[in-house]
């Protein structure tokens, strides 16, 4: 019993499922485990995410289980005991040996720029600023800001608003790298400007409620 785990799972729920997928197969693949997910069970919501969650985290290695045999045979009775309404349920009695599926890396989005992107997302729902300097600070805190402190330059320029010691270099920083990396993904939209005006795109959500949550 100690080496079962048991997740809980909204699983038709494509987002849900991917992002608990993602976090279940990094944290095993981390300890050095062996990760096996068998796609072809549970909904299509649930075969889909783990195809695809097991292309992101290298060391994960997908398998099919196909029916060798069905608990009743013949197209009558299949009919008559699994179907409802005229549609077939199926139930399998025996499957074959299972078969390993060829896996292609697909990138996942840079930490950092999903990190920071949740950040931005949920200070403009709690109405809180989005300029620069207090972006800069919440992505600190957040411990994704990956700007090389050794590169900085030694003046700093208080920003009194916010009360925090914000260098020029860091603002550039801040908008070459996240601001930048978030339009070349898409997330936000270049023509809605930079700072407090900077506006997200429909697939702000689903990178943000999908990655990195834990």
């Amino acid at each position: 019993e100690k080496d079962i785990v048991e997740r809980r799972v909204e699983v038709y729920r494509f987002k849900k499922v991917l992002a608990e997928l993602l976090a279940v197969m990094s944290h095993e693949v981390e300890l050095e485990n062996d990760v096996y997910v068998n796609i072809s069970a549970g909904t299509s919501e649930f075969a889909a995410a783990a195809t695809v969650a097991s292309m992101m985290v290298k060391g994960v290695r997908p398998f099919t289980v196909h029916t060798k045999e069905y608990t009743i045979s013949g197209e009558d009775r299949i009919r008559e005991c699994y179907s409802i309404n005229g549609k077939l349920v199926g139930q399998s009695r025996e499957v074959r040996e299972p078969t390993e599926l060829p896996t292609f890396h697909l990138s996942p989005p840079p930490e950092d720029l999903v990190v920071a992107l949740r950040i931005l997302r949920d200070r403009k729902r709690r109405g809180l600023s989005t300029k620069y300097s207090a972006m800069i600070q919440s992505i600190k805190e957040a411990g994704a800001w990956t700007y090389d402190a050794e590169r900085l330059p030694k003046l700093k320029a208080r920003d009194t608003r916010h009360g925090e010691r914000v260098l020029q270099a860091e603002k550039m920083y801040y908008s070459r790298h996240y601001i930048d990396g978030w339009i070349r993904n898409g997330w936000v939209d270049e023509k809605g400007g930079r700072g407090k005006s900077i506006r997200m795109t429909s697939a702000v959500d689903n990178v943000a409620d999908i990655f990195y949550l834990q």
